[in-house]
């Protein structure tokens, strides 16, 4: 009767060391943190600055870190701007949509107009 206890807790003990030292229960799935963030245009210019250009650069290793699927180009004024955006991002292997704020679209060189704001996002069109 001591041979029967001995061998299930023998075998408990197998079957637990088997399941602690499996890597998706010992290892939870880290979050992606949250990952927005606005590039501003100087006025009257469309072309991106090194700091622009490393944000866009931040963006899509974060894209890519997280496993998402691209990155949103949420714009309010200038669509050349998004544009110029959006194909660099592209030329970093990553899809990026434009989005424009058509109750935002503003006239003028404002801060607000000179925004892009990018956002990491899952299910991105294929078609942008």
């Amino acid at each position: 009767m001591t041979r029967l206890p001995a061998l299930t807790i023998s075998a408990a003990m197998i079957g637990l060391c088997g399941f602690a030292a499996d890597p998706a229960f010992a290892q939870a799935p880290a979050a992606c943190p949250a990952n927005d963030t606005v590039v501003y245009f100087a006025l009257d210019s469309a072309s991106l600055n090194s700091e622009q250009d490393f944000a866009l650069f931040k963006m899509a290793e974060a894209s890519r870190k997280c496993g998402e699927e691209g990155v949103l180009v949420h714009t309010s004024g200038n669509a050349e701007r998004a544009r110029i955006v959006a194909n660099v991002l592209a030329q970093r292997g990553v899809k990026a949509t434009i989005i424009a704020q058509p109750a935002l679209l503003l006239g003028g060189d404002t801060m607000l107009a000179r925004s892009i704001t990018l956002r990491v996002a899952t299910g991105v069109s294929a078609n942008s």
